[in-house]
C-alpha cells in the first residue's frame, strides 16, 4: 500500500530502500552471452544443503521459502513443463543451493549466485551448474525518523566497523522473496526494472506513513511470468540455428543447407511459424535459398505445411521461384496431392 501526498514525498518514499541485493556471478553473467539451460535438462534438480545449526530454530521455515521458491517458478514453467524439481542427491545437482550464515559484515545482506557455463549459440551460452548462497543474517533494521512534511522515511544507515550484535537473521518472508529471485537468476533471467516485481534488484522497500510502517514486497507479476518464455524461446532457437549451422558444415548430413538462408529453410520445412517469424524479423531474406534450390515458401508447401505457407505468402514470398530441378512450391504441392497448400498457392496467384 502507497499512499502519495505530493510528488516530492512519493520521490523519496520511494528512494529509501532497504538492503540492496548484490548477484555475485561468474561466467554467465553479462559481460557475455547470456546463459539458458538446454531443454532436455528441465525439470533442473536442486539439491538444498542443510541449514547451519546456528540457524537451527529457523530450519524448517528456511527450506520451506525456498520450496516455496522452487513452486513458484514451476507453476509459471516453460511450455506447460515444471523448471525445477528436488533431489536428495547432491551430485546430480544442476542448482545447488547452500547458506551462510557466520558473522560477516562485508557480505551480510547480499546474496551471491554462480554459474558455470558451456559454449552455445551466438546469443546465449549454454548453462552447465549453478550454486546460489543464500545469506541468512544481515544488518538490524535501523530506522532514523526524518521529518519531511509531517511524515517519515525510514532511512538503513550503513555504520562502519559494527559489531556483531546488530546482525540478525532473516524472516521467512524476507528469505521467501530472495530465494524465488536467486532461482529466477539460476534460471538465466536478468533484473527487472519494475520495483514490485520478483526480479527487482533492490529487496522490499520499508516506510513509515502516518507512523505505520509498510513494506513493497516483490511479487512474481506476469511481466517476470512472460519473460521467462519468451526468454527460453529466443534461447532455443538461437540453439537451434548453432545446431543447423554446425550440421550444415559436415559432409553427409541430412540438412539442405550450406549458406545463410538454410536455417531458414529448415525450420519451414518443419513448420516451425514461431521460428520462423523470428528470422524474418531478424532481416533474413524470405527469398533466400539452400544449395539446392529450395526457398522456404518450396519447402513449407513440399512438406505440407499450410499454416507456414500462408505466414510466408503474407510475409511477401515469391510465389513462383525453383530450385535447381526448376520445380516451384505449387508443383512440389500437386505432386503430393497436399489440398490445403495447393489452394493457398492459387489464390495467392502461383503458377504451375
Amino acid at each position: 500500500m502507497k499512499i502519495c501526498p505530493g510528488l516530492l514525498v512519493c520521490f523519496l518514499l520511494l528512494a529509501a530502500p532497504a538492503l540492496a541485493q548484490s548477484d555475485n556471478q561468474a561466467s554467465g553473467d553479462s559481460a557475455g552471452p547470456r546463459c539458458a539451460w538446454k531443454e532436455h535438462a528441465l525439470p533442473l534438480k536442486v539439491f538444498i544443503e542443510a541449514v547451519p545449526q546456528e540457524a537451527a530454530a529457523h530450519r524448517q521455515d528456511y527450506l520451506q521459502a525456498v520450496q516455496d521458491g522452487i513452486k513458484a517458478w514451476n507453476d509459471v514453467g516453460i511450455g506447460g513443463k515444471p523448471v525445477f524439481e528436488q533431489t536428495n542427491e547432491r551430485r546430480e545437482a544442476d542448482v545447488l543451493v547452500s547458506w551462510q550464515l557466520p558473522p560477516n559484515p562485508s557480505a551480510a545482506g547480499f546474496e551471491q549466485k554462480h554459474i558455470f557455463t558451456t559454449g552455445g549459440g551466438a546469443s546465449y551460452s549454454v548453462c552447465a551448474k549453478s550454486r546460489v548462497t543464500l545469506i541468512i543474517e544481515h544488518w538490524a533494521r535501523h530506522q532514523i525518523p526524518t521529518g519531511l512534511l509531517g511524515y517519515f522515511v525510514p532511512v538503513p544507515v550503513p555504520i562502519p566497523n559494527i559489531n556483531t550484535e546488530n546482525l540478525e537473521q532473516r524472516g521467512t518472508d524476507e528469505l521467501r522473496v530472495i530465494a524465488t529471485h536467486e532461482l529466477g537468476h539460476s534460471l538465466g533471467l536478468d533484473h527487472s526494472d519494475d520495483s514490485g516485481d520478483i526480479m527487482y534488484p533492490v529487496e522490499g522497500q520499508k516506510f513509515i506513513y502516518y507512523g505505520i510502517e509498510f513494506t513493497n514486497v516483490q511479487v512474481l507479476t506476469e511481466k517476470s511470468k512472460k519473460n521467462l518464455g519468451r526468454y527460453y524461446e529466443d534461447a532455443w532457437l538461437d540453439f537451434r540455428l548453432a545446431r543447423l549451422a554446425a550440421e550444415s558444415r559436415r559432409p553427409g548430413q541430412s540438412v539442405r543447407s550450406g549458406n545463410s538462408a538454410s536455417a531458414l529453410v529448415e525450420l519451414a520445412g518443419k513448420g516451425e511459424n514461431a521460428a520462423v517469424e523470428r528470422l524474418l524479423a531478424a532481416g533474413q531474406d524470405i527469398n533466400g535459398h539452400d544449395d539446392s534450390g529450395w526457398t522456404a515458401l518450396i519447402a513449407a508447401a513440399a512438406e505440407d505445411h499450410p499454416q507456414t505457407v500462408a505466414l510466408l505468402i503474407e510475409k511477401g514470398a515469391q510465389l513462383d521461384a525453383r530450385d535447381n530441378n526448376g520445380y516451384t512450391a505449387l508443383r512440389y504441392a500437386r505432386a503430393a496431392n497436399y489440398k490445403q497448400v495447393i489452394d493457398l498457392l492459387i489464390h495467392a496467384g502461383a503458377r504451375y
